[in-house]
C-alpha cells in the first residue's frame, strides 16, 4: 500500500467533495449548476464489457422498512420469476437464518450459478458465502467520495486498509 500517496489522494478527495457541495447545496434550481454537477460527477466513459442483467430485489428490495420478510418458498418463487424474465444474476442476503434457508432452496432448484451472496466487507460474511458454496459474491463497502463524506474523520487510507 505504500505505492500510493494517500495524503495527495486525500487532498484531491476533499477538494472534489467541496466542488460537489458548492454546486449541489444551492437553495433554488439553477440549470447551469446542475449541468456542471452532472459533468463533474457523471463523466460518461465507454466500457468495453458485456452487460449482465443483475437484480437486487431479493436483497435491497427486502430491506425496505415495514415489509414483512417472505418465507423461503416465497423467495424461491420471486427468484424463479426473475430468472424466467431473463435476469442473469440475483443478489441475495445471507445474514439471517431465513435468508440462508431461502438460498438453499434456490440452489436446490438449480439457481446456484446465478445467485450472488451480498457480503459486507468483513471476514465472517465472506466465510459464510464460501461455506454456502456461492459462485459469485458482491462485497459492499463505501468507496465513492460522496459516500465516504459521511465519515469525515476517516482518511482514504483508512478505507483502503479496511477493504484490502
Amino acid at each position: 500500500m505504500s505505492a500510493y500517496d494517500f495524503e495527495a489522494l486525500e487532498e484531491r478527495r476533499r477538494e472534489f467533495l467541496n466542488r460537489i457541495k458548492d454546486l449541489a447545496l444551492y437553495m433554488r434550481f439553477d440549470e447551469d449548476r446542475w449541468e456542471r454537477l452532472r459533468e463533474l460527477v457523471y463523466n460518461p466513459m465507454p466500457l468495453n464489457v458485456d452487460v449482465v442483467i443483475d437484480d437486487c430485489t431479493l436483497r435491497e428490495g427486502l430491506q425496505m422498512a415495514g415489509l414483512l420478510t417472505p418465507r423461503p418458498e416465497e423467495y424461491l418463487k420471486i427468484a424463479l420469476m426473475l430468472r424466467e424474465i431473463g435476469v442473469e444474476r440475483l443478489e441475495v442476503m445471507i445474514y439471517a437464518k431465513s435468508d440462508r434457508e431461502a438460498v438453499k432452496l434456490m440452489m436446490d432448484h438449480g439457481l446456484g450459478d446465478v445467485l450472488a451472496a451480498w457480503c459486507r466487507a468483513n471476514r465472517s460474511d465472506l466465510d459464510q458465502a464460501i461455506k454456502m458454496d456461492f459462485k459469485q459474491v458482491g462485497i459492499s463497502h463505501p468507496v465513492s467520495y460522496i459516500h465516504s463524506s459521511k465519515w469525515p474523520n476517516l482518511k482514504l487510507k483508512d478505507f483502503v486498509e479496511r477493504v484490502v
